[in-house]
C-alpha cells in the first residue's frame, strides 16, 4: 500500500464517507478564501517572475568587461527561474483549486475516482519539478562560485538540457503509482 496523503480510500462507497475536517462551516469557509487569497498571490508573483526575466534579457550594457566576463552566467540562471515559475504556477492554476473544492466540501472528494489518483500524482509531479529546477540552480550556483574554471561547460544549451530534464525525468517517475495496480490509503 501506499500512503501518497490521498484520500482516495473514502471513495469505496460513492462517497458516503468522507472525512471530517471540521463541523464549523465559518472555518472551512475562512480557510477556502485564505487557500484562495494565497492561491491568486502564488499565480500573480510567478506572472512578475517570468515578466522581469523576460524583460531583462535584453537589457544592460553588452559590451561592458563585466557582462563578458560572466557570460552565460544569468542566462541560464533565468532560463531555470522562468521554467520553475511556471511549474508553480501551473501549481496555482491546477492543483490549489482542486484542494480548494475538497476544503469546501469539507475534505470530500467530489470528482470522479481516477481523478483523486491523477490529483495526488500530478501533485507530487509538480512539486517534484520545482525541486529538480531548485537543484539544478544549485548546481549552476556551485560551478559558477566553487568552480569557476569548470563554469564554461554551463552553457545556454546546458541550460535548456537542465530545465528539460527537470520537466521529463517526473514524467516516467510519478505516473507509476498510477499505471499500476497499487491501492491508495489514508
Amino acid at each position: 500500500m501506499i500512503d501518497n496523503a490521498t484520500n482516495c480510500s473514502y471513495l469505496t462507497q460513492a462517497n458516503t464517507f468522507a472525512p471530517f475536517l471540521t463541523s464549523s462551516r465559518t472555518l472551512l469557509v475562512f480557510l477556502a478564501v485564505c487557500m484562495s487569497v494565497f492561491a491568486a498571490v502564488t499565480l500573480f508573483l510567478n506572472a512578475v517572475v517570468i515578466v522581469a526575466v523576460c524583460k531583462s534579457t535584453g537589457r544592460g550594457r553588452s559590451s561592458s568587461a563585466r557582462s563578458k566576463r560572466a557570460g552565460n552566467n544569468t542566462k541560464v540562471v533565468k532560463l531555470l527561474m522562468t521554467s520553475m515559475a511556471v511549474a508553480d504556477s501551473i501549481v496555482a492554476l491546477v492543483i490549489m483549486p482542486i484542494r480548494i473544492s475538497e476544503l469546501v466540501h469539507n475534505g470530500m472528494w467530489v470528482m470522479p475516482f481516477d481523478k483523486c489518483k491523477y490529483r495526488g500524482t500530478f501533485s507530487v509531479y509538480m512539486c517534484t519539478v520545482s525541486i529538480y529546477h531548485v537543484a539544478c540552480m544549485a548546481i549552476d550556483r556551485y560551478l559558477a562560485i566553487c568552480r569557476p574554471l569548470s563554469y564554461h561547460v554551463m552553457t545556454v544549451n546546458a541550460g535548456y538540457v537542465m530545465a528539460g530534464l527537470s520537466w521529463a525525468v517526473p514524467v516516467f517517475i510519478y505516473p507509476l503509482p498510477v499505471l499500476s495496480e497499487m491501492k491508495y490509503t489514508s
